[in-house]
This record gives C-alpha cells, structure tokens and sequence, in this order.
C-alpha cells in the first residue's frame, strides 16, 4: 500500500513523488479553486495593512461630514464677527473680535465639531505611523498605502481627475505613485 500526501491544494500525492515529472504532474491536477485561495491567502499577508486603510479612510470620512455639516456652516459668520474689517485679515483681528468669535462657535457648535473632527484625525494619524511600519507584501497592500497616503496625507488637492489637480508635478507623483501601486487613473479619480 503506497503511502500519500495531501498537496497544498488539497489533491492526494504520493509520498514517493519527488521527481520533478511528478511534481508537474501533482500540480498540473491541482484543482482551479486552490489558485482564489493562493491569491486571497496572499492578501492575507497584507490583511493589517488593509484594515488599516480601511479605518484611516473611514476616520477621514467620519471626519470630514462632521466639518461639512458642522462646522462649515458657520464658517463665515465667524470669520465675519473674527475680522470684520477683512481688508487685511490678520491685521483686522483683535483680542475683542477674537473673543467674540470664540463665544461664537462655542454657541452654534463649530468648536466642539472642530475638536471632534481633530480627535478622529488624531486616531487616523496614529494608524497611518503604525501603516509605515509595515512593509505591503502584496499589490492590494501596496495600493492601500498609496490610498491612505492620498486620503489621509496629500489630502484633497491630490484627489480627483486629472484636471481638478492644479499642478503637473502633483499630477505627475500621482500618476507615479498609480504605477508603483497598480492603481488605474480611474482607481485613483476615485479615491
């Protein structure tokens, strides 16, 4: 009775087959099924640095609708009340005008929407250094780096089409950075 193996696919092999005719054979047999497996326990070796990004995008878009729909609205009243004589903005503030629009904001919210926003910022920003430390092992781990670079750090002047970045040195890092990672133009329109 020969003695068997299972091979990583799961077909049986026998224990003896260490030719390399064998081998081939063994796995030219190996079922289609194990290649999704193969590739998905390669994201495997990147599933923290897909959480990651997955997290860091959540907190950024958290974030970014508590500022929309918060803090924004009262955006310029409050630059109203903090330099009414905005000639010169910097100049046109004073201790009483400054006063004046942190009552402002403390009463319709906007300050404590801009400390929530801050906090998930703060929590992004502690994934992201934890996101550096860990070499991407895979394409998808590769592309979440460079999504949550673009997200997080470049923000918003590095998202979108070609013609809403306003430099070609940013279009062109973009684009680079599409290639190093495999992101498509529309992949990277999209983040």
């Amino acid at each position: 009775m020969s003695k068997t193996t299972a091979s990583a696919a799961g077909a049986a092999m026998p224990a003896a087959a260490t030719s390399r005719r064998s081998l081939l054979v063994a796995l030219a047999a190996t079922p289609a099924l194990a290649v999704p497996a193969m590739a998905s326990a390669a994201q495997g070796d990147d599933a923290e640095l897909l959480a990651l990004e997955a997290e860091i995008c959540r907190l950024n878009e958290q974030s970014d609708e508590i500022i929309a729909t918060r803090a924004d609205p009262f955006e310029q009243e409050y630059d109203r009340i903090l330099a009414p004589k905005s000639a010169n903005f910097e100049e046109a503030i004073t201790n009483e005008t400054w006063k004046a629009a942190s009552e402002f904001g403390e009463r319709c919210g906007r300050t404590a929407a801009i400390e929530e926003a801050g906090g998930l910022l703060d929590r992004a920003y502690r994934l992201y250094d934890r996101m550096r430390e860990i070499p991407a092992r895979t394409q998808a781990g590769r592309q979440a780096k460079v999504r949550a670079l673009i997200v997080h750090i470049l923000r918003d002047e590095w998202r979108g089409t070609k013609r809403e970045i306003d430099s070609p040195e940013k279009e062109f890092t973009r684009e680079l950075l599409g290639e190093f990672s495999g992101l498509t133009e529309a992949e990277l329109a999209a983040i």
